[in-house]
């Protein structure tokens, strides 16, 4: 009996020391283990650089010749240009950025027009892409289509920008008065 005695104590003690060493080995493994989560907002953003350039002045010209026309100028170059983030949910479709006046009338006879250029810059990812020169009115109008996941950076890195007046009918200018006209640019979803 004592012999069977030994042995319930020694499987006793031996079945102690298998679960102490399994709880020590539990509380001092080599590994750890975190859950992270990742999560990226959807981001639409854009504005026109630099600040400031959003005043822009645009005048018919006369020509120094007798029985010529108006010209329109044009106002462009590295200084005006439309900068954007988009960062959207996998599957949706590409965005734009569309262009129409919000507040304001062009005079008779004149029709307000714009080009976004192609993109020049620092930024990464997905770019639009010009649709070309457009007629700027109180409908939205389509500049750049394509835009994907991206970021132009900021300053003179995105789309240059080139406004420019352009004569549509000379017997409807009325030129006594100067026009003011708001234009809004929106970077939409299709």
């Amino acid at each position: 009996m004592i012999k069977y005695f030994a042995m319930y104590i020694n499987m006793v003690l031996l079945t102690a020391m298998v679960l102490i060493a399994g709880m020590v080995s539990a509380q001092f493994s080599n590994q750890a283990h975190a859950s992270i989560i990742f999560s990226t907002p959807e981001v639409a953003m854009l504005g026109v650089d630099p600040p400031g350039s959003s005043n822009i002045t645009l005048s018919l010209q006369p020509v120094p010749d007798p029985g010529a026309g108006l010209t329109g100028s044009i106002v462009s170059g590295s200084e005006i240009w439309l900068n954007y983030t988009s960062s959207m949910a996998i599957g949706k479709p590409p965005r734009s950025i569309n262009v129409q006046i919000t507040s304001g009338i062009v005079p008779p006879g004149v029709l307000l027009k714009l080009r976004a250029m192609p993109y020049s810059g620092s930024g990464k990812g997905l770019f639009g892409v010009s649709t070309g020169e457009v007629n700027i009115t109180t409908n939205p109008e389509v500049i750049l289509s394509g835009v994907g996941r991206c970021y132009t950076g900021t300053g003179k890195n995105g789309h240059m920008l080139e406004y420019r007046l352009e004569i549509s009918d000379f017997g409807s200018l009325s030129l006594t008065q100067a026009a003011n006209v708001q234009i809004t640019y929106t970077l939409t979803d299709n």
